[in-house]
């Protein structure tokens, strides 16, 4: 990470460059590029996450259906109202482990 015009692609072109020329660590090693600034409305985590899920070789049907299935088992769980009162009110606040949400449940 940096501000830009810090050489950040200039680093990943020599290492993509050196990694062209050594074909025992080009069969081992895999680069994927993701350009964050795309997608600065979004949770980054979770589109960055997608993207490299699907750069290696992924199938995009397969992670929509596992995430409806997710969804649909967490939608007829039953939980207690306060639970569910007290996830609400969490979405949106940082807490210790993440900068946004504090609760799997309500914002995955």
């Amino acid at each position: 990470m940096g501000r830009w015009g810090s050489g950040k692609s200039t680093v990943r072109a020599l290492y993509e460059g050196r990694l062209a020329e050594d074909a025992v660590r080009r069969r081992r090693v895999r680069t994927i590029s993701f350009d964050a600034w795309r997608f600065g409305k979004e949770e980054v985590k979770r589109v960055l996450l997608r993207h490299i899920f699907l750069e290696l070789g992924g199938d995009d049907s397969e992670l929509r259906d596992e995430l409806y299935r997710q969804v649909q088992r967490h939608s007829t769980e039953e939980r207690p109202v306060s639970e569910i009162v007290a996830d609400l009110k969490a979405c949106g606040r940082p807490s210790a482990s993440s900068s946004f949400c504090c609760s799997a449940r309500c914002c995955s």
